[in-house]
């Protein structure tokens, strides 16, 4: 599901993992819905540029989540390009379970809600020059 967020004059959505992509960085077909929202928004004007971030839940070791935060985002940055998203638009990173919210031990309902890919509009261009773009494999 996809959701607005943010503060007045910064786009941001939240992409929730368990709609989009199911206990690893497979995107399932039940996304498929979504991700044609995302595409179309990012199709309104080709100018604009998104960083997508990739996010976990506490569980695991740091290594672990690094790679599977890095993964989901490399996963949706292949869909959406699939969905013909120029590559130029876009950039993304994985975070791990960095900012996760959910401890360890809560329940996995809790911790659900730290397991998400959020996509955001960058309007510095400064600040979009110095992200890294990762390479999708």
């Amino acid at each position: 599901m996809v959701f607005p967020k943010g503060p007045a004059g910064k786009s941001a959505y939240e992409v929730w993992v368990d709609e989009v992509i199911n206990d690893s960085y497979e995107i399932t077909a039940d996304s498929e819905e979504t991700l044609d929202k995302i595409a179309t928004i990012f199709k309104q004007d080709t100018s604009r540029r998104f960083l997508i971030t990739g996010q976990t839940d506490a569980r695991g070791s740091e290594a672990f989540n690094q790679a599977l935060s890095e993964a989901r985002a490399g996963e949706v940055v292949k869909a959406l390009e699939k969905r013909d998203v120029p590559h130029e638009m876009m950039k993304w990173r994985g975070i791990g379970k960095k900012i996760a919210i959910a401890s360890p031990s809560d329940s996995d309902n809790v911790r659900r809600g730290d397991r998400k890919i959020t996509v955001e509009l960058i309007t510095n261009m400064d600040y979009w020059n110095q992200i890294p773009r990762l390479i999708v494999k």
